[in-house]
């Protein structure tokens, strides 16, 4: 792998502005291989200051899609997250809701995107399904403003009672 290639990774956590805004770095790279660092920045952070799961993920989507394309230099592709599937296994909860006491985390976050959300806004439809005493399954669908879906997914969050 050339610097020059280290470059062509580095200018693309750059050319991206979501990935310029929660803040990515890219430390290393090799062939199939790149190590990146999320600094701390409080604008990555719940209420409680601990680093939210969707930054978590979005660094995850990022590592996968450097390394991927570290494997070899490719000239004109480009390419899109299709599915992605988090679970918090030591998840923190650290949101309180409405009430003293309450506090709840998401413990697992899937998504399938079946079309490109390329300049379009969204609209994003969320359902509670089912669960089992203090975990709540939600079932989400991502529809473009046409109403066409676009993308769908679920979660799984707790709330419990620390009263």
């Amino acid at each position: 792998m050339t610097d020059n290639f280290n470059s062509v990774l580095n200018e693309k956590l750059r050319s991206s502005p979501f990935w310029s805004k929660v803040g990515f770095r890219l430390e290393s790279s090799s062939e199939g291989r790149v190590r990146i660092q999320l600094p701390y920045d409080v604008g990555n952070t719940t209420a409680a200051t601990a680093l939210h799961g969707g930054a978590i993920a979005a660094t995850l989507d990022a590592a996968g899609c450097l390394a991927a394309w570290s494997e070899e230099e490719r000239e004109g592709l480009s390419g899109q997250l299709l599915a992605c599937d988090v679970s918090y296994i030591a998840a923190w909860m650290t949101t309180e809701l409405g009430r003293r006491n309450l506090f709840g985390s998401t413990l697992n976050t899937k998504i399938k995107v079946f079309a490109p959300l390329i300049k379009r806004d969204v609209i994003v439809r969320a359902r509670a399904v089912g669960g089992s005493g203090s975990v709540i399954h939600s079932d989400v669908d991502i529809l473009s403003i046409a109403g066409e879906p676009v993308a769908s997914g679920s979660t799984i969050y707790r709330i419990v009672d620390r009263g």
